[in-house]
């Protein structure tokens, strides 16, 4: 059995192929159970926060795979990633364990990868102006896989802890050389400038407010993965195009849509479309310029399959 290292993963799966790696998993057939979570009460920190247990199996014709992921909500004051993970990589004919990945670096490529992959479709494709609300290690992810597809010449990056606003400000501008990277001294000002928001965040309550959008704006939301946690306010999921990765998904998880709902400011059917509907053409993303367009995702496990498999499969080839 063959294990990839971060670094692997990231050699194996540049943001450019996992983009193709992923519009073409949206198009396969894929059998993906219920995600199941379990919260780990026994053995909590001194702090009482438990940490997080989740379990994500997922198959087609040629693999199987089972992505185990922990979130332990401390670990950032320590030094630590958050949110960890290892997927573990079968034969679908034999049941043979082929590979055992790094699933955070993984998890993290495939997430910048759809929401770029969503936003060739939502976004303008002249969008020159980023602004990034997060600076964690998917928010950098996420700089680098819109820079790979987008003509950017300029991002900003929002933090609720400047210093780490300011290092990855430092870090990405080695990497991009060529666009004009710094702080968001002003979000509001930021924004409103902007052609593209992400937020890759842990909050709670909406950060990114519908007064601060301009017409033609797309926004990217990729944090706030509970019901009761949300990133963008009603008024701008109201005013804006929504688009999602998956329904399903999306519907129990995503607090930025379920608010609204329960507010009564939008049901089920403000949803325009899945990804999959953009990339078989079956419906339209972007028609006007000066639209507002939202991509909300939670995440699906045939994501990190596709993203796996691909991995091991470059691999194959390199041999």
């Amino acid at each position: 059995m063959k294990v990839f290292s971060a670094e692997d993963v990231a050699a194996n799966l540049p943001y450019a192929h996992a983009i193709s790696v992923l519009r073409q998993a949206f198009l396969v057939s894929h059998h993906c159970p219920p995600r199941s979570g379990y919260v780990l009460e026994e053995g909590a920190p001194e702090q009482g926060v438990p940490g997080l247990l989740g379990v994500m199996p997922c198959w087609n014709n040629r693999f199987v795979g089972v992505k185990i992921a922990t979130l332990f909500p401390g670990n950032p004051d320590a030094g630590r990633p958050a949110i960890q993970a290892s997927i573990l990589l079968l034969d679908r004919q034999t049941g043979a364990p082929i590979a055992l990945l790094d699933g955070t670096e993984v998890t993290r490529r495939r997430t910048a990868a759809a929401s770029v992959l969503a936003a060739t479709f939502l976004a303008r494709a002249d969008s020159e102006r980023l602004v990034m609300l997060g600076s964690g290690p998917q928010a950098r992810h996420i700089v680098l896989a819109y820079c790979a597809k987008f003509p950017l010449t300029s991002v900003q990056i929002h933090s609720r802890q400047t210093r780490n606003a300011v290092a990855l400000v430092v870090e990405l501008r080695t990497l991009l050389p060529h666009v004009t990277i710094m702080v968001a001294e002003n979000l509001a000002d930021a924004v409103s400038d902007a052609d593209i928001v992400s937020c890759a965040t842990s909050a709670r309550d909406p950060i990114l407010h519908n007064d601060w959008i301009s017409a033609g704006t797309h926004v990217d939301l990729v944090g706030a993965f509970r019901p009761n946690t949300r990133e963008a306010d009603s008024d701008l999921m109201t005013a804006g195009d929504i688009y999602v990765d998956t329904r399903e998904g999306v519907l129990a998880e995503a607090g930025d849509l379920l608010i609204p709902i329960q507010e009564g400011r939008l049901n089920a059917g403000s949803i325009k479309a899945e990804l999959s509907q953009l990339i078989d053409g079956s419906a339209t993303g972007r028609i006007h310029d000066d639209s507002i367009t939202i991509f909300k995702s939670v995440g699906t496990a045939f994501e990190d399959l596709a993203a796996a498999s691909a991995v091991w499969e470059a691999a194959q080839r390199c041999k």
